[in-house]
C-alpha cells in the first residue's frame, strides 16, 4: 500500500502520456479530443494527488515535463497529418517552440500553476478540433495560427492568466469535466473555446505587439 501511494502521482502522470498513442489507430483519430481531454485531465490529477499525498518530488517533477514533452508532441502529429500540408509543415515547428519551453520550466521552480504553458495551446487544440469533427469543419489555418503564435512567443511568459490558470483544484477538474463532455456536446466545446482560447490568442497579440513595437524604438 505504501509503495502505490508513493507511485500514485507518477503513475497517473505516465498513463497521461500513454494512453494518447491509442492514436496510432488512424481509424480513432475521431477520438482524438476525448484522449486529448484524458491527457490534461491526468496532467492535472498528478500534481493535485502529489501535494494531497506529501510525495511531490524533482523525479515527478521532471517526469511530468517528460510526459507533456512525449504526449503533446504526438498529439500535435496526429492533429497534423490530419489537416493537410500547411499543419504538417507547422507542426514541427511547434513542437520544437513547445519542447524549448519544457526545458526551459525544467530550469526554473514552476511551482504549482496548473501544468507546463504548452497545455494553453493543447486545450485550444483539442477545443478546435472537437468543434470541427461535430460540425464538419476545417479549422486547419486556425490549427495554424496555434502554431505561429507558440513559435512567435517562445522566450515570452504565458501570454494572459487563462481560465486554467487561475482556477482552484477542484475548479480544474471540473473544467477537464467540460472538457470531456465538450468532446460529446460541440455547443460545451465551442463556448470554452470561447472562453479560453479567445482571451488567449488576444494576450498572445498583445505579447507579438510589444514585440514589435520595442524593435521598432530600437
Amino acid at each position: 500500500m505504501g509503495l502505490l501511494r508513493s507511485h500514485l502521482a507518477n503513475t497517473i502522470s505516465i498513463f497521461g502520456a500513454v494512453v494518447v498513442f491509442i492514436l496510432l489507430d488512424q481509424a480513432l483519430y475521431l477520438y482524438l479530443p476525448l484522449v486529448v481531454a484524458i491527457n490534461l485531465l491526468a496532467d492535472d490529477l498528478d500534481g493535485m494527488v502529489a501535494r494531497r499525498l506529501g510525495t511531490s518530488s524533482e523525479f515527478g517533477r521532471y517526469l511530468d515535463l517528460v510526459c507533456d514533452a512525449a504526449s503533446h508532441s504526438f498529439i500535435l502529429m496526429v492533429a497534423a497529418v490530419n489537416h493537410g500540408v500547411l499543419s504538417v509543415i507547422i507542426a514541427p515547428l511547434i513542437i520544437m517552440s513547445m519542447f524549448y519551453r519544457l526545458a526551459k520550466s525544467a530550469s526554473q521552480d514552476i511551482g504549482k500553476n496548473n501544468g507546463t504553458t504548452t497545455n494553453e495551446y493543447i486545450v485550444s487544440i483539442q477545443l478546435l478540433v472537437a468543434v470541427e469533427l461535430s460540425w464538419g469543419m476545417n479549422l486547419e489555418y486556425m490549427l495554424a495560427t496555434l502554431a505561429c503564435f507558440s513559435i512567435l512567443t517562445l522566450n515570452s511568459r504565458l501570454p494572459v492568466r487563462t481560465l486554467r490558470r487561475v482556477m482552484s483544484d477542484k475548479m480544474l477538474l471540473v473544467f477537464d469535466g467540460f472538457l470531456i463532455l465538450g468532446t460529446f456536446i460541440p455547443e460545451i466545446a465551442l463556448t470554452l473555446l470561447a472562453l479560453h482560447t479567445t482571451p488567449f490568442l488576444v494576450g498572445t497579440l498583445r505579447v507579438i505587439s510589444a514585440k514589435v513595437s520595442n524593435r521598432k524604438q530600437v
